[in-house]
C-alpha cells in the first residue's frame, strides 16, 4: 500500500511539476529572424527580443495603422549596458518616447546583451499602466505585433528589418 501511494505521489507530483514548467515557459514566434519570446506573469508581460543586429531591437503593440498609435518598445546594448525606452506611435512612420508626450515610462525590468553579432533584450510591462500612451494588454486577448531592427545604437534611426506577426497573450 505504501508503494502504491508513493507511486500516485511521484506521477502527481511529476505532473504538477511539468505544468507548472509550461506555464513558466515563454511562448516564442520568430519573423524575418527576430525572435519574440512572451509570457503573462500575475498582471505584468514579459518579453525577450533577440535578433542579429549590433543596432537596436524593438516591438511595437497593436498598431491601428503602420505604427499609429502602437505602444513601442526599443532597446539596444552599448559597452554592456542595456538602454530600453517605452515609445508611443505618433504617426504612422514615427514614434516618440511617452516621456516626452507627457506619459511615463512603464518598463519595470531591464536586461540585455549583445554576443557574437546578436542583440537580446528582456524588459516586463504591466498589462495595464494605466498610461494614455500605453494600451490595456489583456490575456487571451489577440494583438497585431510590430517587430524591427536597426544597425545603429539610436532610438531615433531607421529600421534595417521589419516584420508583423498576430500572437495571443
Amino acid at each position: 500500500m505504501k508503494k502504491i501511494i508513493f507511486v500516485f505521489f511521484l506521477v502527481y507530483s511529476l505532473t504538477a511539476f511539468a505544468e507548472d514548467a509550461k506555464k513558466d515557459s515563454l511562448k516564442k514566434v520568430v519573423a524575418k529572424d527576430i525572435a519574440f519570446e512572451w509570457k503573462v506573469e500575475a498582471q505584468n508581460l514579459v518579453i525577450k527580443l533577440s535578433a542579429a543586429t549590433t543596432g537596436w531591437i524593438g516591438v511595437g503593440f497593436n498598431p491601428s495603422k503602420v505604427m499609429r498609435d502602437a505602444n513601442i518598445i526599443i532597446g539596444y546594448v552599448k559597452d554592456g549596458n542595456v538602454f530600453i525606452r517605452d515609445d508611443f506611435g505618433t504617426k504612422e512612420k514615427r514614434h516618440s518616447a511617452d516621456v516626452e508626450l507627457g506619459g511615463q515610462d512603464n518598463i519595470l525590468t531591464k536586461k540585455g546583451s549583445e554576443t557574437n553579432g546578436t542583440t537580446t533584450i528582456e524588459f516586463s510591462i504591466p498589462l495595464d499602466s494605466g498610461d494614455k500612451y500605453d494600451q490595456k494588454l489583456i490575456p487571451g486577448k489577440e494583438y497585431k505585433i510590430l517587430l524591427a531592427t536597426g544597425e545603429d545604437d539610436s532610438f531615433t534611426k531607421k529600421h534595417k528589418k521589419k516584420a508583423k506577426v498576430t500572437i495571443t497573450l
